[in-house]
């Protein structure tokens, strides 16, 4: 996890409070840094996890022992020897999600974790938005998405949020609540088909920064009113 503590580093060295926390990564693990950053900054903040997989397994759960399958487990210190604890599982919020593995699936619980398929975050929109903390952290997986709209990642998952579903939902969240960072990860370009992935990329940083901006706006304009 040496990384993960370099890239908190930098992250804590180089932010400013006005500023997004945006990390494109290839490999999911890259949020590690960002939640160990944003734990050594002392915020308190869920953890939107917009992913096809619930990265929830341990050593001894997983099928292929790939760490960027363990990120959540680790950020909540269930493997202490590897990391300290980052995140409480209460706060941890996975939508999308579709292809759990076994022991995963009883991890997660046993810990209580939010898990929301496609279907349940279309049918629970309301109730969902109404569960977040006033800060919270996304970290948008490109296998989230139909891999027929996004398939520029190595574990496309069918049954996924649709492209517009996606980022009407972050939108949705960046107007309601003060986005810390955004991670947008597995993107893989040499898997890409006519830029559908990467313009969804951009697509979804620019969906939270004009959801924050909104959401700047109507504060300013409601202690403007109070004035």
């Amino acid at each position: 996890m040496a990384a993960a503590r370099v890239q908190s580093g930098l992250w804590r060295e180089e932010h400013r409070p006005e500023h997004l926390m945006l990390t494109l990564g290839g490999d999911h693990t890259t949020s590690l840094g960002t939640m160990w950053a944003l734990k050594e900054m002392g915020h308190q903040f869920d953890v939107i996890w917009i992913d096809a997989h619930g990265d929830f397994n341990i050593v001894e759960t997983s099928p292929s022992g790939n760490p960027h399958g363990m990120v959540l487990s680790l950020a909540c210190g269930l493997m202490p020897a590897y990391m300290p604890r980052l995140v409480e599982p209460a706060d941890l919020r996975l939508w999308g999600i579709r292809d759990l593995d076994t022991g995963e699936r009883d991890l997660l619980v046993r810990e209580q974790v939010e898990v929301l398929g496609p279907d349940q975050v279309r049918h629970e929109w309301d109730q969902v938005l109404r569960r977040l903390k006033r800060d919270v952290f996304i970290s948008f997986d490109i296998d989230a998405v139909e891999p027929a709209e996004a398939p520029g990642t190595m574990t496309p998952a069918p049954g996924g949020l649709h492209r517009f579903e996606a980022l009407d939902l972050v939108t949705a969240v960046a107007r309601q609540c003060r986005v810390l960072a955004l991670d947008i990860v597995e993107y893989h370009p040499d898997r890409d088909r006519h830029g559908l992935t990467a313009g969804l990329s951009i697509a979804m940083a620019e969906a939270v920064l004009s959801g924050q901006a909104i959401r700047a706006t109507r504060s300013g304009l409601g202690a403007a009113a109070g004035n």
